[in-house]
């Protein structure tokens, strides 16, 4: 049980966040209070008193709170702060600067009561350290040197500061940057402005927040060059991302340059239109003309060198291009005489070899990776390694299909720690056929109703009654055989169908519900999963809300999943979630703890309910485990939320969770997915 603190102050009781959630709020560096507004008074946690050296309570309307945090030029913001949830918002944040003006504090509040009439009565509030202004400068400094345009993207606020910036886009993009449009937004007007139409579509895909991040979580930075038109020339631009979020692990921040390369892309272009100047070796014309004249079978390897892109960054594309003429310089040292190489582009290679014996293949593929690996410590460059993708050769074999198999193969092992090499194997293309037919099979497979709905059940740690559900598809082939989700949702995400399956689950959801209602006269939520792509869609809310009202079935009683990465990396997402919450369906946030959580920034979003990940639930009776879990618990019941653990297996992690006020489990230890006339069973016993 959470014990919450008594405060008295002006002859009344007010309540403060519990020694359990104040000490869970300093494992995140988070520092908590209550704020009363209808009595203007607001009460500091012991550890915010602490940190801060503040008094324990501050009446907000003389406009000191506190004053230890309270820059002279942020006082308006305090003061609109506290009014506007006085105007009603629920939600509220505000970056602030200390008495000293130079640490920044993020200060958020949420509404936790209300009166009769609608009115907050206690908001729950927190304050966490946001300076990160030495290390931005930095890079910015770092960036300044070689780019004329340069900026500071704050990709929570839509703040975006400008460091450096040329004539033509301080013109053109200058009101957009004022009215605080988000990066996203601005870039696409300036792929429409400019990009070649060749590479618009790659420019979008890539300058999209969450490609943004994925690509950050590798190195914390990178480039992409492309070109452009202006003024009727070509020019090519290379742009620079640097993270300067205070976690390396999200995207808060960061720092982005443009330049003008086109000089260095000409020079580049002109010797890739001969022999290949880079390396000083052999090129893919090569490569191809000597391919047409094999007449035996062989071994086709395509070399790839895993975080070459590092060395180009941090030391220069000089050293760069010494490093690959020595990788270029190895090839070709153990292929004399066993067949032939060529440079493709960047850091990639194609070798043909005379042999198909895996053996002999795997001798010289493991003499070429020590050779590399050795250039690390030779030339005092960052760890770099070659890794590649193996396919047999045969004779009138398309030199493109044969790549195509190799690159297939090399795919597969590409960013994975352990072997460096694969092999081109039949299975490899009988997924790939696999994956064609269900594409192909899918909309026949939705008029059968093919696509069968599995409940698996939510339980009461205390009582150990069935409080809820979560829906989970099977797909039942003709022959009777079950497809299990992990086998086709990938599929018909990466090609736009998973929005009609998401829809079908949960009108058959609805349908159900209603089926028990009327023959039970009960039943309980039960939720369903929504993918990123259908929340993308302006109309889900209006259409999932007409199906539910059609079907008769209480929006209540069909709760929907996001995960936590989700709501956490896309504004658009986390807005058409709030929508869903705003017409009355419970939104449950999961997976949570599978990457980098933070309950400070979902406090902003609506949403009821909090599923801990499986992942977390493993660490029971390790004593970190233990803490983060508990202290997660605390947390997320202070703010309001509903804790529901999954993956639970063992009698030792109920009672655990239990102990902590947990709400609700749902794994193995009560029951496995299972399919619906069971759990009518279990619902109407």
């Amino acid at each position: 049980m959470l014990v919450l603190k008594s405060v008295s102050f002006n002859g009344r009781e007010y309540t403060e966040p519990s020694a359990e959630t104040q000490k869970g709020f300093g494992v995140f560096d988070i520092y908590s209070f209550r704020y009363y507004p209808q009595d203007n008074v607001v009460i500091l946690s012991d550890e915010c008193c602490a940190k801060f050296g503040c008094k324990k309570v501050y009446p907000t309307n003389l406009g000191v709170f506190p004053k230890e945090l309270v820059y002279d030029g942020d006082k308006e913001k305090y003061t609109n702060f506290f009014n506007r949830i006085k105007s009603g918002e629920d939600n509220v944040s505000e970056n602030v600067r200390s008495v000293d003006g130079k640490t920044s504090y993020r200060i958020s509040m949420g509404v936790l009561e209300k009166d009769n009439n609608g009115r907050p009565v206690v908001v729950s509030g927190m304050i966490q350290n946001h300076d990160e202004h030495i290390r931005m400068l930095e890079h910015v400094q770092l960036l300044t040197g070689d780019y004329e345009n340069v900026f500071l993207v704050d990709f929570e606020t839509n703040d975006i500061e400008v460091f450096r910036a040329q004539e033509h886009i301080d013109k053109q993009y200058g009101e957009m940057l004022q009215q605080k449009h988000s990066f996203e937004k601005i870039m696409a007007k300036y792929i429409k402005d400019y990009v070649f139409d060749e590479e618009k579509i790659e420019m979008a895909v890539i300058f999209t927040r969450k490609n943004i991040e994925r690509k950050l979580m590798e190195n914390n930075l990178f480039t992409h060059d492309f070109r452009i038109l202006r003024n009727e020339k070509t020019e090519h631009i290379r742009i620079k991302v640097v993270n300067v979020s205070d976690n390396p692990s999200s995207l808060k921040r960061a720092v982005i340059g443009f330049a003008n390369v086109s000089k260095e892309k000409n020079v580049e272009l002109m010797h890739l239109a001969y022999d290949d100047a880079i390396t000083g070796g052999r090129n893919f014309t090569f490569f191809n003309e000597s391919l047409k004249q094999v007449n035996n079978e062989g071994t086709i390897v395509t070399v790839d060198i895993k975080s070459f892109k590092i060395v180009n960054e941090v030391c220069g594309m000089s050293k760069g291009d010494v490093i690959l003429r020595h990788v270029s310089d190895i090839i070709e040292k153990q292929v004399e005489g066993k067949g032939f190489y060529g440079h493709l582009n960047a850091d990639h290679f194609i070798v043909f070899l005379d042999t198909t014996k895996e053996d002999e293949v795997k001798e010289l593929l493991e003499n070429i990776t020590e050779n590399v690996e050795a250039l690390v410590v030779l030339f005092d460059i960052p760890k770099i390694s070659a890794y590649f993708g193996v396919t047999r050769w045969r004779v009138g074999m398309r030199t493109n299909v044969a790549i195509s198999e190799a690159n297939t193969a090399k795919h597969n092992i590409k960013g994975i720690n352990g072997p460096n090499l694969a092999f081109y194997r039949h299975e490899d293309l009988e997924k790939t056929i696999e994956e064609k037919q269900m594409e192909d099979s899918f909309e026949e497979a939705l008029k059968r109703h093919q696509f069968e709905v599995w409940y698996q059940p939510k339980f009461s740690p205390v009582g150990h009654d069935m409080i809820g559900a979560e829906a989970l598809i099977r797909w039942r082939k003709k022959d009777g055989t079950l497809v299990y989700p992990n086998r086709f949702i990938p599929v018909f995400e990466r090609d736009g169908m998973i929005p009609q399956l998401d829809e079908y689950v949960f009108r058959a959801v609805c349908e159900q519900q209603k089926e028990w209602l009327d023959k039970f006269g009960k039943t309980v939520p039960i939720s369903i999963n929504v993918s990123r792509a259908s929340l993308f869609f302006d109309k889900i809310v209006d259409r999932y809300r007409q199906i539910a009202e059609d079907v008769g079935v209480p929006s209540e009683l069909v709760p929907l999943e996001i995960t936590e990465s989700m709501a956490e990396t896309n504004d658009m997402i986390r807005d058409m979630a709030n929508k869903f919450n705003d017409t009355g369906f419970p939104i449950h946030i999961d997976d949570f703890g599978t990457g980098y959580s933070s309950l400070s920034s979902l406090n902003m979003m609506k949403f009821d309910t909090l599923k801990i990940d499986k992942s977390l639930v493993d660490y029971i009776g390790n004593v970190s485990g233990d803490s983060l879990i508990k202290h997660t618990i605390a947390l997320a019941k202070e703010l309001g939320f509903h804790v529901t653990a999954e993956g639970v297996e063992t009698k030792e992690q109920v009672a655990f969770l239990r102990d902590h006020a947990c709400d609700s489990i749902q794994g193995f230890y009560y029951a496995k997915p299972m399919h619906a006339d069971n759990f009518m069973e279990l619902l109407a016993g």
